[in-house]
């Protein structure tokens, strides 16, 4: 990682980003239905305009000139710095059909926060309203008023550094908004009205035409069926409003000629501000002298000459589990399913469910959860009736109440509710009925309990981090030789922390990014200097800044050093870890000063951590040793986002150390063999050793610049060298480590190098070649 901060080789100049030229849009549709939203809820956005793209330069500072920046090396003199961009558009976001009373919520990908904070500007989709102004000064050609559309605009609108359009989610407050008594939904009642009859994007049905609806009113208020229903695509007008009745356990009826709807509710309700009263007494009681022949009915026994026929739905067939998957408000409108089961008849005759019907009208989940228990409890009736009347009953309509009476089929006034009138060719009244059963058409009084369901804020603010530990890492521990450890930890909410490095404080770079933390705290009793091990004292801590929690090991664990801690500079581990209060240790059987470190005398408060995996680990080179760092800790929640800004937390500056200088290398010797010179001596005891230097110099030279260097630095106990000249010379040895430091005194011998391989004759050299031929 010790690119991390630079390097003494030769830097690349540094890339600059390209900047991009235009938005990279996700969604915009042509033709889309424009929704049409009532109550309280959430729908996606649609880009219908936008424009004022701007990408903008950012250079960073260039590093300080020298080889090895801590922040990054620009080589001999530092060069350049680089360019990153930030992006901003001009946007508008279609909404829905307007006029609406406003947007309370934005959730623009994990972030959930207000119009208001991302800079948007709401236009309820009032009829004629004007154009935005940013349009219609400085693009006045493009200066829509998108009239009867509510949307949402923004200039400058920040993209940070991505080009791309975040997913925008919205949470309208629509069209009745808080018409209900709790205060954000909407009344049924007024829905279905406007649904029918707005002369702008209803049905086109007649308002003459539609009834007083002011008894479903009353019914839905005062059991709390209240709907926040979104319609985004298109859909039969006949569709939407069957979905309301059924899910507000009501019916429409025509009578008079007028359109009404009548709840299926049997009981008296009063609450939220209104009273519901069920019907009391039936309209007719039909006997044998008021049946005609069942010439056109149908049914399952008897025959069409019996006065009423009765057809009986098996109990087996009926449903006994009733789910509906709605939209739960208190759950940022994620889909979430409520469900009513008779128990008894499951432990009869199994599981019986049509599966999950859609209910998305409800945002409230006692709602949904009332309309699940209603069409639950309209399955308890079994038995239906046909039965043929007389023109003097014209007056009956369905869902109207009467009673039936024939000794044949053991009836005697059995309350019936009228489901269908149908007239025949001669002016008979061919009726259906069902039978009316009291409680089936009414929930229970309590309100149903609801799971409160799980929202995630990953934009929740995450909380600083905490002061972290900084301390230099043992090098026989730290992978690169040269390393800074880092402990960090945060409170609740928080869930980690990027790590940023800069050499003269003011130009950053990210280097680092940690999750989770670790476990960190400080004394909690001063720890006296000991022995090792120390039987005697015990480590008290306290985890409680970072919830830390620790475990206890072997004695083995602990002569391994694998239960490693940090305490106040000094390096030791434990066996045994007692609980003593919340995040609170006693720690036993320590193994002190591990890895060279000072057994001292430390006070309560001092800082501690466990050194495992979760501790940063930032190397540096050995160019750098003595140079400030300064470091910055911005910190995210749990759920990755929240991320503080780098001008939002502290700095913290620490001067990069080295480590100790080597010890001095013992037991040296130099001793001749053959034509080689063999030199020994003892490994020094330091895991920072990068190898030893071995230098010569003449008989009584005791500088070591004075002397001539015989080898590199090498690793090793033994080395043989043949290029000594022939003399009594004074060897040194010294070791270094990777830091570049030497031991601070060299170790000597003495040899008289002797060049063993003495000449057999000595010839005289050409051409003093005499009497060749005597």
């Amino acid at each position: 990682m010790a690119f991390l901060f630079g390097s003494s080789a030769k830097t690349a100049q540094a890339q600059q980003q390209p900047a991009v030229s235009g938005l990279q849009i996700q969604t915009s549709s042509l033709g889309k239905a424009i929704p049409l939203v009532y109550g309280a809820t959430r729908i996606a956005g649609n880009l219908i305009w936008y424009g004022d793209f701007a990408a903008i330069p950012h250079q960073s500072a260039p590093p300080s000139s020298g080889k090895g920046g801590v922040a990054g090396g620009g080589g001999k003199g530092g060069s350049g710095g680089s360019t990153t961009y930030t992006y901003q558009t001009g946007l508008a976001i279609g909404l829905s059909e307007g006029p609406i009373a406003g947007v309370s919520t934005v959730y623009a990908n994990k972030q959930v926060t207000s119009p208001a904070a991302l800079g948007f500007s709401v236009f309820g989709g009032g009829y004629g309203q004007a154009p935005w102004g940013v349009l219609a000064s400085r693009f006045p050609g493009q200066a829509v008023g998108y009239s009867g559309l509510a949307y949402v605009a923004a200039d400058p609108y920040q993209l940070n550094d991505s080009p791309n359009l975040p997913n925008h989610n919205f949470e309208v407050l629509g069209r009745f908004y808080a018409s209900a008594p709790n205060g954000t939904d909407a009344d049924p009642s007024q829905v279905i009205a406007d649904l029918l009859s707005n002369p702008d994007y209803g049905a086109g049905f007649p308002a003459a035409r539609l009834g007083s609806l002011a008894t479903y009113r009353s019914y839905v208020l005062a059991t709390g069926l209240w709907i926040s229903p979104a319609y985004t695509d298109q859909a039969q007008a006949s569709s939407m409003l069957d979905d309301i009745a059924t899910n507000t356990n009501s019916a429409f009826v025509w009578s008079s000629g007028l359109l009404t709807l009548v709840p299926y509710g049997d009981a008296a309700v009063s609450a939220n501000g209104y009273s519901y009263a069920p019907p009391a007494q039936p309209l007719y009681d039909l006997g044998d002298d008021d049946f005609l022949p069942n010439t056109g009915a149908t049914g399952s026994s008897g025959s069409n000459s019996d006065p009423v026929l009765v057809t009986r739905k098996r109990p087996a067939d009926a449903l006994n589990d009733v789910k509906l998957e709605f939209l739960n408000r208190g759950n940022q409108y994620n889909t979430e399913v409520v469900e009513a089961t008779d128990q008894a008849a499951i432990d009869l005759y199994g599981r019986r469910s049509s599966g999950s019907s859609q209910a998305h009208l409800f945002a409230d989940p006692a709602a949904a959860q009332l309309s699940a228990q209603l069409q639950l409890q309209r399955q308890a009736i079994r038995n239906t009736y046909q039965f043929t009347l007389g023109q003097r009953y014209i007056l009956l309509d369905p869902m109207d109440i009467v009673t039936l009476t024939d000794a044949a089929l053991g009836l005697d006034r059995q309350w019936v509710r009228i489901t269908e009138i149908t007239e025949d060719d001669d002016g008979n009244l061919l009726v259906s009925a069902e039978e009316y059963l009291a409680g089936t058409g009414a929930a229970a009084a309590y309100r149903f309990q609801t799971g409160a369901g799980f929202s995630a804020n990953t934009n929740a603010a995450p909380g600083d981090t905490n002061a972290p530990i900084l301390f230099a890492a043992p090098v026989a521990l730290a992978e690169t030789g040269l390393e800074i450890w880092i402990a960090l930890s945060g409170g609740a909410g928080w869930g980690g922390a990027d790590v940023w490095a800069s050499s003269d404080g003011d130009t950053y770079k990210q280097v680092a990014h940690s999750i989770g933390g670790s476990r960190q705290g400080v004394l909690a009793r001063a720890l006296p200097a000991g022995s090792d091990p120390d039987l005697a004292d015990t480590l008290a801590v306290d985890l409680t800044i970072s919830g830390g929690t620790l475990l206890s090991g072997t004695q083995a664990d602990a002569d391994a050093l694998n239960t490693l801690c940090y305490a106040d500079g000094e390096l030791l581990s434990y066996q045994t870890a007692d609980l003593t209060g919340a995040s609170q240790y006693d720690l036993r059987y320590l193994r002190r000063g591990a890895f060279g470190t000072a057994i001292a005398d430390h006070l309560p408060g001092a800082p501690f951590a466990r050194i495992d995996g979760s501790v940063v680990k930032l190397s540096y080179s050995a160019g750098q040793i003595g140079t400030q760092l300064f470091l910055k800790f911005p910190a995210f929640n749990i759920y990755g986002g929240g991320l503080q800004t780098l001008a939002d937390v502290q700095a913290y500056e620490i001067a990069l150390p080295a480590p100790p200088p080597p010890p001095n290398v013992e037991n040296f010797s130099a001793a001749n063999s053959g034509e080689v010179v063999a030199f020994k001596w003892d490994a020094v005891a330091d895991g920072a050793i990068a190898g030893y230097d071995i230098r010569y110099g003449a008989l009584g030279v005791t500088s070591w610049d004075q002397m001539f260097p015989l080898t590199e630095v090498m690793k090793g106990t033994e080395m043989a060298n043949a290029s000594v000249p022939p003399g009594t010379w004074t060897f040194a040895i010294r070791a270094i480590d990777v830091a570049g430091q030497r031991s601070p005194q060299m170790a000597v011998a003495v040899l008289q190098v002797i060049n063993t391989n003495l000449p057999v004759a000595a010839l005289p050299q050409a051409p003093a070649w005499a009497n060749l031929n005597g």
